[in-house]
């Protein structure tokens, strides 16, 4: 029997999978909209930020139109991010039997610090600067660990395909991660250099959230799918 076998179906609701999957493609999706607003009214360079590094997450959604669109989609995302890691936790709990308080707690304060770093974005001023600052190295520092610790507890329960490729990101997050520490003390080109850092571990990152939804998503049809078998085997 496979290990997902052990999470009993209320565990496994179709809200579940939708949430991992959204909070994945909603910050996803706003700060590339954004940056091709952006790009369109010329306030940032246009290129593929991914490689080149040409204008930051922040500069794509500090303008004009931007500046709501961000700001709305930042919002929902951290609310998502918050109900994610509640039901993460839960399922863990049903997989396990034993709860994840502390990656529950460590995963909320990412979504609180995305807040604090949304809330401040376009204002001017050091104390300012210090708070988004803040509120980003924060965001995905504590979502980052958060994700780590969830994977050590998934293992125990989850497909092996699922923990790989968590683990293949994180380990590609580390790197990312890693990588700043002399591109941030060494490198002449240090900005576009920190840019194409910020972007790819903003995709890893919620890559991680996608690949549950999938698994969760999978899992869900093939249970009903089970279920009309066993249903059609006894009429």
């Amino acid at each position: 029997m496979a290990p997902d076998k052990a999470i009993p179906p209320t565990a496994i609701g179709r809200s579940a999978a939708r949430i991992a999957i959204l909070t994945a493609l909603i910050p996803t999706l706003t700060v590339n909209l954004c940056y091709l607003v952006s790009g369109i009214q010329g306030h940032v360079l246009v290129c593929v930020p991914y490689l080149e590094g040409c204008t930051s997450i922040s500069s794509a959604g500090r303008h004009g139109v931007s500046f709501w669109l961000f700001k709305a989609g930042m919002a929902g995302s951290a609310a998502l991010l918050a109900l994610y890691w509640r039901r993460l936790a839960a399922l863990i709990e049903a997989g396990t039997g034993r709860t994840a308080p502390a990656a529950l707690a460590v995963g909320a304060g990412g979504a609180v610090f995305l807040v604090l770093y949304t809330a401040f974005l376009g204002t001017e001023g050091h104390i300012y600067f210090l708070l988004r600052r803040f509120g980003t190295i924060l965001y995905f520092g504590l979502t980052v660990t958060a994700q780590l610790m969830a994977l050590r507890r998934l293992e125990a329960f989850a497909p092996r395909w699922l923990t790989r490729a968590k683990k293949a990101g994180c380990v590609a997050m580390l790197a990312f991660g890693g990588a700043s520490i002399p591109v941030m003390n060494y490198m002449d080109n240090q900005h576009a250099f920190q840019n194409i850092i910020e972007w790819n571990l903003s995709l890893l990152m919620q890559t991680y959230f996608l690949l549950t939804g999938i698994w969760l998503a999978r899992l869900r049809r093939s249970r009903a799918a089970g279920r009309r078998a066993g249903g059609r085997m006894a009429g």
